[in-house]
């Protein structure tokens, strides 16, 4: 179990969704699968693939059985020739609001994954070198995916009403350009006419960051050669982190500026659930630029400013996953949580699996943290992340936070 692995949600029943969908073990040959295993591999986005038709069909499958009304939305992508290819589709499961069932509080994860761009997909660990694709996908965004399963199952169990309509969905398409959560925002009004988005959280990659920490994970399975996978190195230019430090962060947007708070009830929000339900107060800390740094490098100079806290909640100028589509198309405030990228040695490889997460996460001989096994402080990572975006998503029923530029 995990530091809060009782009650409403927990990490472990999270852990557990991303061993079930990542689960490798071959299946019967009286019962096949598209992707041959037990689980739902090779969930490539796109032009009816039948790994991610079937993976698409568990989905619908979970949320009624949690009760919850579902809609599937297909679509189709128009090529740069003008062909019309038919893309995999979007899922989302419904919990009507009492009150104010027109008002939405979304809460969404990309399920695709990154497809392979070779003729094989190769491990990096077997190589030494990085290319391009996994089968497994279970860091980017097997992860994101469970945590919303597992809000959703709790959600649609609760024995009293929420105010505003709850949505749970689970996009298409994020890998290649955020192209199912972008069809659903455009279409919104067409298919809900009056329905408003008053908020949206994100879930990608995260899972991977404090308590984890202290360096890449070394041993026969990592490096080629038998040694270390690589550290993550500092990145004045991306998300703060370095060999020892890999923060949990929580971004919100949309913001213009750098070295001002624009959307100050939902950071302060996010904050105080922190401080108060997660007693986390020691670990997290808001980021803003100063009026004498750069757009560029900010975070990671106030991160450092700061002496590298383990939990930053800042506000992002840009946005890389499906919470721009939000922002963008509905003018709706997100709030999202997420961990190491960039220095993830196996992030959009096949070596992503559950068991490199661990390995990642393991702090027993690194001389860092709280020397605990990689499967502990993983869960108790998933933990925290899915009870904090739960107890955004309560508050946010009760009042939701308005995006400061529609005002």
């Amino acid at each position: 179990g995990g530091l809060f692995s009782t009650g409403f949600v927990d990490g472990r029943t999270v852990y557990n969704n991303i061993y079930r969908i990542t689960d490798d073990t071959l299946t019967s040959p009286f019962a096949p699968s598209p992707d041959g295993a037990v689980g739902y591999l090779d969930r490539w986005a796109g032009q009816g693939n039948p790994a991610y038709e079937d993976a698409a069909q568990f989905l619908i499958a979970e949320m009624t059985a949690y009760g919850l009304s579902v809609e599937t939305q297909r679509f189709d992508l128009t090529d740069i020739l003008g062909n019309q290819n038919p893309e995999a589709y979007n899922i989302c499961g419904f919990r009507n609001g009492t009150l104010y069932p027109d008002e939405w509080l979304v809460f969404g994860a990309h399920f695709d994954i990154a497809p392979p761009t070779n003729a094989g997909l190769v491990d990096p660990h077997d190589t030494g070198s990085r290319t391009y694709g996994t089968r497994y996908g279970a860091y980017d965004n097997t992860a994101g995916t469970s945590m919303v399963l597992a809000t959703a199952e709790a959600m649609a169990d609760m024995p009293y009403d929420t105010r505003r309509t709850m949505v749970f969905c689970l996009w298409s398409g994020e890998e290649g350009g955020k192209r199912g959560s972008d069809y659903w925002t455009k279409t919104l009004d067409d298919n809900h006419p009056g329905v408003t988005v008053t908020n949206y959280i994100n879930l990608d990659m995260a899972g991977v960051n404090w308590p984890g920490g202290g360096g890449a994970p070394c041993g026969d399975e990592h490096g080629g050669d038998g040694s270390c996978d690589p550290d993550p190195q500092p990145d004045d230019g991306g998300y703060p982190k370095d060999s020892e430090v890999w923060p949990m962060r929580i971004y919100i947007g949309p913001s213009l500026n750098y070295n001002k708070i624009d959307q100050p009830d939902m950071v302060y929000l996010s904050q105080w659930i922190g401080a108060d339900a997660i007693n986390v107060s020691m670990q997290q800390d808001i980021l803003v630029g100063s009026d004498n740094g750069t757009e560029s490098t900010w975070k990671y100079d106030v991160w450092l400013e700061e002496n590298r806290p383990e939990i930053i909640i800042y506000e992002d100028t840009t946005a890389r996953s499906d919470h721009a589509s939000f922002q963008d198309n509905l003018g709706t405030i997100t709030l999202g949580y997420g961990g190491l990228v960039d220095g993830y040695w196996c992030y959009h490889q096949t070596c992503d699996t559950l068991e490199e997460m661990e390995d990642w996460m393991d702090t027993q001989s690194k001389g860092y943290g709280n020397n605990a096994t990689g499967v502990n402080n993983l869960v108790n990572s998933l933990d925290m992340i899915t009870w904090w975006a739960t107890y955004s998503f309560f508050h946010m029923d009760e009042r939701p936070i308005l995006n400061v530029y529609l005002d």
